[in-house]
This record gives C-alpha cells, structure tokens and sequence, in this order.
C-alpha cells in the first residue's frame, strides 16, 4: 500500500512538470529575424490559407487515474485550431467521440480498454466568451466578444482601491488590517472606520446607485 502511494504521488509530479514546461514553453517569445515586406504579399497569402481555422491532426497526452499507465499514452485526433480575427477563437461547431485502444498497466494487472476522446468535425471562429458568460452586473460586447462593466468608474487610488472587472466594482487592494478598539475593518474604504462612517458611506452608495 505505501509502494502504491509513493507511485501515485510520483506519477502525479511528473504530470504536472510536464504540464508547466509545457505551459513555459508556449509562453515563451519565439526568436525573429527583421525582413523586407516588399513582394511578400503572396507569400503572407499562401502562409495565412494554410493557418485557416480548421480541424488538425493534434498529440493528445492520454491520463489514467493514479497508478496506472496507459500504452501508448498518445493518440492523434482532430482539433480546431487556426488564425481567427480579433478577439475570436478556433472552435469546434460539430464534434464526434473517437474510440482510442488503450492498454492500461497497474502494479499486478494488465487489461486493455477504449478510452473516448472529443474529435473535432467542423469549426469556426467566434467569439468564446458569450452572454451566458456575463453576470447582473455586466453588458455583452459581441465587437468585443467579452462581458463589460456597465457602471464603470474612476477608483480612489488614495485608498489602494482597484477596479474589479469581474465584480463590476471597486475593491480593496491590500490585506485587512487589525483595528484598534471603537474601529471597524470596511472593505469599500479600504481601512478601518467608526460605525458612524460606516453608515454615511453606506448611505452615500446607495445615493450614488440612485442616480446611475
């Protein structure tokens, strides 16, 4: 029992390794070399018909579940990827499941399975954001694709209060403090208050989204 678990632990770094060499490796700037743009039209035409949006053979990593491993751990299916205009992406509008035969290898057992992958038919490029995306506070921007703030404002940067774009407000932007005695921690003023202050800035908010 403690052999499995020292496996299971050691397969899971080693996932997650991979994953952020990965993940480092996509994010790293690629080297370029300054060229003359003049006659390359075509050759910038042919280069963006063979990046169109569309289903490409892609290595999926195959993951059994802790302790176990799967051979071959590889499989090739189609994924939509591809050059999509601003702020849209390369997705998939018709999808199928692809069967992978798979032999799985535990500490004492050998068996072979099917393990179903998404494969991707036909795609094109929109937005991945939507409107289901957006909460109360928030107006769909299909120029955008993206879910805006409609009340929008100026923070007091005074206070260290930031905008957040996902609350659709300002929030404090350090660690709550402890207060001394008679004194509150408020968030909304990013330090600590009276409970009379308290009230009158309550107040106040509710004025200001009187008058939005």
């Amino acid at each position: 029992m403690k052999f499995l678990t020292i496996v299971c632990a050691l397969v899971i770094t080693w996932i997650y390794a991979e994953s952020m060499q990965f993940t480092d490796y996509e994010l790293r700037p690629h080297e370029r070399m300054a060229i003359g743009c003049a006659g390359r039209r075509m050759q910038l035409n042919n280069q963006m018909k063979e990046v169109m949006c569309v289903p490409r053979h892609a290595m999926v990593k195959l993951i059994p579940q802790p302790g176990y491993t799967f051979y071959p751990n590889y499989a090739s299916v189609k994924r939509c990827s591809g050059f999509c205009p601003r702020n849209k992406s390369c997705m998939p509008v018709r999808k199928n499941v692809k069967k992978i035969a798979v032999r799985m290898d535990g500490y004492d057992s050998s068996e072979c399975y099917h393990v179903l992958l998404e494969e991707h038919i036909k795609c094109k490029c929109q937005c991945s954001v939507t409107e289901n995306h957006c909460n109360i506070h928030q107006v769909y921007s299909e120029d955008n694709c993206a879910c805006e703030c409609m009340n929008k404002r100026e923070c007091d940067k005074e206070r260290q209060m930031v905008w957040n774009e996902k609350l659709c407000k300002c929030t404090c932007d350090k660690k709550e403090e402890i207060c001394s005695s008679g004194l509150e921690w408020v968030p909304s003023r990013c330090g600590c208050a009276q409970m009379m202050e308290i009230y009158q800035l309550d107040k106040s908010n509710i004025d200001y989204i009187r008058n939005l």
